[in-house]
């Protein structure tokens, strides 16, 4: 991947394992922004189906409701007027059996997407990740920027950031990352990645802090 933009600050690393740690520094940052892009893409494919979805079932509540309420009180409107009431709602059921149709595919409801999006990131992250970190939890929700726009958990690392990397022997490593993003630039959280190599290199922890704390909590990814 391109590192223009990612500056690797291999301080805390002996000189013979610099090429090491800037590669494994990459390959963290590669393997977080493809969960990055899933989250993104399934954020807004959820807001292009929960819309519709949420239109077509506030317009049966009210004809539901209405078409209860003229029933229990005969006389008040047009028979006419009672049909269409009835027949709008049954319009409206088949309509939310049928789901809503993105980008050619058809999804029933909202849960539909979160499966999708649980699949996806699932069998991307256990791809790089052990499964004790997996146990932690993973696509629980879906991160949105200040203005409510979808941006995905390791969004920053598409911005220029640093990843200070710590690694004393081929064995394991240490990676902190400043995400800026979080909460704004008044409280940024720091993120530590723990790699070890087991045959090639997995991510075993991620763990977070806020920048004036010095404790540090383990998350999942």
């Amino acid at each position: 991947m391109q590192k223009e933009h990612l500056k690797i600050d291999c301080t805390n690393t002996p000189e013979k394992l610099h090429p090491q740690a800037e590669e494994l520094a990459l390959f963290l940052a590669e393997k977080l922004l493809a969960l990055n892009e899933i989250e993104e893409s399934n954020a807004i494919l959820y807001k292009r189906v929960y819309g519709p979805m949420k239109e077509i079932r506030d317009k049966l509540r009210i004809t539901t409701t209405a078409l209860q309420v003229f029933q229990n009180a005969p006389g008040t409107v047009p028979p006419d007027h009672l049909e269409k009431l009835q027949k709008d709602a049954e319009r409206y059921k088949k309509e939310l059996e049928q789901g809503v149709r993105v980008n050619g595919v058809r999804y029933q409801n909202e849960q539909a997407v979160w499966d999708q999006y649980r699949q996806q990131y699932g069998q991307a992250a256990a791809s790089f990740c052990t499964q004790k970190l997996l146990n932690k939890g993973y696509a629980q929700s879906f991160r949105t920027d200040s203005r409510g726009k979808p941006c995905g958990s390791y969004a920053f690392l598409k911005k220029p950031c640093e990843l200070a990397v710590t690694m004393k022997t081929t064995k394991r490593a240490v990676i902190d990352v400043l995400d800026e993003d979080s909460f704004g630039k008044q409280m940024p959280w720091w993120l530590r990645f723990t790699l070890s190599n087991q045959d090639g290199w997995v991510l075993e922890k991620i763990q977070i802090r806020k920048n004036d704390q010095e404790r540090w909590q383990p998350v999942g990814v």
